[in-house]
């Protein structure tokens, strides 16, 4: 079921509140994918970069995309997904928009009944720092990317 709250609204007790971003490099068509899970109990990081990203709006979309499928593999029921990427979250609650997007964003859409509950929200860049800085540091960690801390060397 797809449950949608504006930013500032206060969540369902046991939601998971994930801040997705991504940082782009133009010259290098490369990307740092962050995102940031918040829970009553912990709080876990995750990052990534990728190669062959062709726009901002991609990147921002490959990174919630891995999101919401680390959410998935996780078996988390009660999510909010949360981005400063107010076109991607349109796209997304919308369930069209961009061609270039279509198969990522129909990859998240696929998604959703994994979920009891899920939410796609807007946030201000000014609340989305902890990924913004996940995906910055992704973008220059050429050659590795980074899961709870663990560096682990691509193949």
């Amino acid at each position: 079921m797809l449950i949608r709250f504006p930013y500032n609204e206060q969540r369902p007790f046991n939601t998971i509140v994930v801040k997705t971003d991504a940082a782009w490099d133009a010259l290098r068509q490369a990307a740092g994918l962050g995102w940031f899970l918040q829970s009553n109990s912990q709080n876990k990081t995750y990052k990534e970069r990728v190669e062959f990203v062709s726009s901002p709006l991609m990147a921002e979309a490959l990174a919630l995309r891995i999101a919401v499928l680390t959410c998935r593999r996780l078996k988390m029921k009660r999510v909010c997904f949360e981005s400063d990427s107010a076109q991607l979250i349109k796209i997304v609650n919308s369930g069209s928009g961009a061609l270039d997007l279509h198969g990522v964003a129909s990859d998240i859409i696929s998604c959703i009944p994994a979920f009891v509950s899920v939410c796609f929200v807007w946030i201000p860049r000014e609340r989305n720092t902890d990924a913004d800085l996940l995906a910055k540091s992704a973008l220059n960690a050429p050659g590795q990317f980074v899961v709870d801390g663990v560096v682990n060397a691509l193949s």
